[in-house]
């Protein structure tokens, strides 16, 4: 059996704007835990990272205190789509205990009960208290997925068990700074190239001589400075340097 997880592929490349239209529409729907489009985009751009369909992120991910979550029974069916297996030794509110297995990372015994919450400072937070035995059940699997195959967890995701145990953290950035920065994100976005024109002005730089490259590097930095791209600036006069260094050796 392989041991690679299955992946599912989506039929073609979704555009940026694309992915911003769907995330609209999916956190109006209220049919997934995302209340706002930001969430939703950050989850479907998950989604294209990893190579699965939109509607399987919304599935399998959360939004907890505004970072991006796995669900454990998502890691667990990664986990097992990928040729791993679990046998549950004991499952109630006190203990849940369970011996993994999987090719890749061997064999694992993982045990939490209320003695370990204890000791990890969890046996108080509300949701240890309402639900002891799937809270246990969940630290269980994403302890025992990341060691044995952690390719099946994004590096640095938490489960969403475990994102609900994190305390929120309090932002003491003045309200002005971010303000000002959220204003500067959405400049960036209103006035930076589309990477499609900015690759049609690189390709008119793709020329044989000094008289072709001196017109057509300063139509195109034109055009970036209107459009208040720093990057792409940066970015031409890189290329115009290489081509002019080229032309001027002999080598184009």
């Amino acid at each position: 059996m392989s041991n690679e997880i299955q992946q599912y592929h989506a039929p073609a490349p979704v555009t940026f704007e694309q992915l911003t239209r769907m995330a609209s529409a999916l956190s109006k729907s209220g049919l997934f835990a995302v209340k706002t489009p930001e969430a939703a985009l950050t989850l479907l751009l998950i989604a294209q990272a990893e190579g699965i369909p939109p509607t399987q992120a919304m599935m399998d991910y959360d939004v907890i205190q505004g970072r991006p979550a796995l669900k454990s029974s998502a890691m667990l069916a990664r986990f097992q789509r990928s040729g791993g297996r679990v046998q549950w030794i004991t499952s109630t509110d006190e203990c849940v205990e369970g011996k993994f297995v999987h090719p890749v990372g061997g064999e694992l015994t993982v045990k939490w009960d209320s003695t370990r919450l204890k000791t990890a400072g969890l046996d108080k937070k509300e949701m240890h208290q309402k639900f002891p035995l799937q809270m246990k059940r969940a630290r269980c699997i994403s302890e025992a997925v990341r060691a044995l195959n952690p390719q099946c967890i994004p590096v640095g995701m938490y489960a969403v068990e475990e994102a609900r145990d994190i305390p929120e953290e309090i932002d003491v950035t003045p309200r002005q700074s971010l303000d000002q920065a959220a204003t500067d994100a959405v400049a960036a976005v209103d006035h930076a190239l589309p990477p499609e024109e900015l690759d049609a002005l690189i390709l008119t730089m793709d020329v044989k001589t000094m008289a072709e490259l001196t017109p057509a590097f300063g139509r195109a930095y034109t055009r970036a400075k209107e459009a208040c791209d720093e990057a792409a600036k940066t970015k031409l006069k890189a290329i115009y340097d290489d081509m002019k260094a080229g032309i001027e050796a002999g080598a184009i």
